[in-house]
């Protein structure tokens, strides 16, 4: 029979301490599992720390309630092949909007408080310089003034 001390712990072949007693050392190294967890909770922290930071979420689209354009093509029934040809992740060529879109006169006055964005003065824009087909839209008049604009 193995000898039991006064504070109730086996000594012996047969000895364990009980569950509740156990402690890891705190300079005992990390087991193999404890190292992966570890790896493995500061990699979830670094993602969800990058996907919030400013660089993810700082593209601001001024009309974020409605689908992207793309999505608005699609309901009306517009194929990918119509602006994309045959290569459907292919950048839209400029100049490709105004063949369904040719009256930018409907566009002049977007509103009347407003300079019409369409003549802007840093060269006549590209129609996706401001509209974006498949993410939101920017209003890059906003980069340097104070204008208000609805973006679609």
């Amino acid at each position: 029979m193995a000898h039991q001390p006064a504070d109730g712990f086996k000594t012996g072949t047969n000895a364990r301490l009980p569950a509740a007693r156990i402690r890891r050392m705190p300079d005992a190294p990390l087991s193999r599992t404890g190292r992966l967890a570890k790896i493995l909770r500061a990699a979830v922290i670094l993602f969800f720390l990058l996907a919030a930071s400013p660089a993810a979420w700082s593209q601001k689209a001024a009309d974020s309630s409605g689908p992207f354009l793309g999505e608005r093509h699609k309901t009306a029934g517009i194929a990918c092949s119509r602006c994309h040809g045959e290569k459907p992740a292919a950048p839209v060529a400029a100049g490709i909007c105004a063949g369904c879109h040719p009256n930018v006169a409907k566009t002049e006055k977007i509103r009347e408080d407003l300079p019409n964005p369409h003549n802007a003065h840093m060269d006549y824009p590209d129609c996706t310089d401001c509209h974006h087909v498949h993410k939101a839209s920017e209003n890059q008049c906003g980069q340097c003034h104070n204008f208000d604009y609805k973006m679609r």
